[in-house]
C-alpha cells in the first residue's frame, strides 16, 4: 500500500475510535492439507499496527480460519505481511517487522524467522540461492541454500516484483527508477536492464520465455500512466508495450499456470488478456462494481481469486470465480487481503 494512504487509514482509525471487533471463533487447524482443497489468503494488515494475519480456506467444506499463523505458533505474524513464496516451503514475507517467517506448509509451526532486512518485498529461488528484495536498503539480498543472508547485492532504488524463469536468470522491478533489472544469479550482478514504463512493480514469464512486465504510474507528485511490457528475455528487447488512460494504475499481474497462456491484472477490475496477442483487452473480465479490488490470484485449476480491501479497517473478503468469471463462492478473511497461496 502507498505510505500516503496508510497514513490516512491511521488517522481514520484513530481519530474514529479506533475500534475493535469482538473476536470470531474458528474451526479448528487441519492437521493435514488435501491437494486442490486449501487457500492460504495473505492479509496485509495496518501499518504499524502488527495485525497482519494469514486465512485458511477449505474450499470443498467451506471452511474458514482466520489468524491461522497466530494459532499455529502461539503468537502474532507481525506488522505488515507483504508476499509469499512457496517451493517446497512456504515463506511468509513480513515487511515493516523486517523478517521472513519459515514454515513446512501452510498448516505447521514456523521456525526461526529469517532476519538482517531492511524492508523486504518479494523473494524468488534460483539455481544458487534466494533473493530478497527491499524497499529501503537499495539493494538485494542473497539468501543461501540454508537460507542465511549471504551477501547483497547494490541495487539503485526500490526493488519489488521478481521473476526467475530458467534458475539461472533473476528479473527485479525497480520501482525508483521505471527499469526492469536482469540479474546473474550465480555470478550475484547485474547483467543487463531495461527501461520500462513508471513504477514497475510485477513480472510474470510466459510459456514462450517472454518477459510480461506491469508498470503501476506514479502517483505522486506527479501522475502518469500504467503501462504493460512484453519483453525478450535473453536481451530485454521490448516486444510490446501499452500505456493504459491516465488515472488507471494497473497492479498484481498474473498467469495462469495450467498453460502460461493468460494474464490478469487489476485495473479497477480484473481484466484478462492472451498472451498470443499484443492487444491489451477494453473491459473488464470481471466488473470491480463498487468494491476495492485489493489481491489477485489465479490457482492451478485456473479459478480466479480476488479480494476487497473494503475500507482497509474492517475485516476484508475473497471472492472465488470460476474460468467463465462466474462467482462461485465469497469468504470473510482478515485487514486488507492481498495474496494468495493455493495447495
Amino acid at each position: 500500500m502507498n505510505k500516503q494512504l496508510l497514513l490516512f487509514v491511521t488517522l481514520f482509525v484513530i481519530l474514529n475510535g479506533g475500534c475493535k471487533k469482538d473476536p470470531v471463533h474458528d474451526p479448528e487447524i487441519p492437521s493435514h492439507m488435501q491437494e486442490g482443497d486449501v487457500v492460504l489468503v495473505l492479509n496485509e494488515g495496518n501499518f504499524q499496527w502488527g495485525n497482519s494475519s494469514t486465512t485458511l480456506i477449505k474450499i470443498n467444506s467451506g471452511e474458514v480460519t482466520l489468524n491461522a499463523f497466530e494459532k499455529i505458533n502461539d503468537r502474532p505474524l507481525g506488522d505488515v505481511l507483504q508476499s509469499a513464496f512457496r517451493d517446497n516451503q512456504l515463506f511468509l514475507v513480513v515487511n515493516n517487522s523486517q523478517k521472513i517467517e519459515r514454515m513446512p506448509d501452510a498448516v505447521s509451526k514456523a521456525g526461526i524467522p529469517i532476519t538482517g532486512f531492511q524492508s523486504p518485498r518479494f523473494m524468488v529461488k534460483s539455481n544458487h540461492g534466494y533473493f530478497v528484495s527491499d524497499l529501503y536498503a537499495n539493494k538485494l539480498y542473497k539468501l543461501s541454500n540454508s537460507l542465511s543472508v549471504e551477501s547483497s547485492i547494490s541495487m539503485a532504488g526500490w526493488g519489488e516484483g521478481m521473476a526467475c524463469p530458467d534458475g539461472e536468470h533473476v528479473y527485479v522491478c525497480n520501482m525508483s527508477s521505471g527499469y526492469l533489472m536482469k540479474l546473474d544469479a550465480s555470478e550475484g550482478r547485474f547483467t543487463d536492464s531495461v527501461r520500462v514504463g513508471d513504477s514497475p512493480k510485477s513480472v510474470v514469464v510466459d510459456s514462450q520465455d517472454r518477459i510480461w512486465v506491469l508498470c503501476e504510474g506514479s502517483i505522486y507528485p506527479d501522475e502518469t500512466e500504467g503501462s504493460l511490457w512484453c519483453l525478450n528475455a535473453s536481451d530485454l528487447t521490448v516486444l510490446f508495450s501499452q500505456n493504459f488512460e491516465l488515472g488507471a494504475h494497473p497492479s498484481n499481474l498474473n498467469i495462469r499456470k495450467l498453460n502460461e497462456d493468460t494474464l490478469y491484472f487489476l485495473k479497477n477490475g480484473v481484466f484478462r488478456m492472451p498472451t498470443s496477442t499484443f492487444e491489451t483487452p477494453q473491459a473488464a473480465f470481471i466488473p470491480e462494481n463498487g468494491r476495492l479490488f485489493y489481491g489477485l490470484g489465479i490457482d492451478l485449476q485456473g479459478r480466479v481469486w480476488v479480494s476487497d480491501a473494503k475500507d482497509y479497517v474492517q475485516q476484508g473478503e475473497v471472492y472465488r470465480y470460476n474460468h467463465s468469471g462466474i462467482q462461485e463462492a465469497s469468504y470473510k478473511v482478515g485487514i486488507i487481503p492481498s495474496g494468495f497461496v493455493f495447495y
